[in-house]
């Protein structure tokens, strides 16, 4: 799930890098492959969609 993260970051025009923070080296691990994930544009507005959803649950 890090990848796709990482992933939909590093899509968006302009956009040229992520910044992570790391705990373990599985966290790495899960960033590098992020480099191989190619993201549709299905994807991204799937995604977008979700995480504008997320924006309006109250915590």
């Amino acid at each position: 799930m890090s990848a796709v993260a990482v992933a939909w970051v590093i899509a968006w025009t302009g956009v040229t890098g992520a910044i992570v923070g790391a705990r373990s080296a599985e966290q790495v691990d899960g960033w590098i492959a992020a480099s191989r994930v190619r993201l549709s544009g299905e994807d991204l507005e799937e995604i977008g969609q979700a995480a504008e959803a997320a924006a309006h649950i109250p915590v």
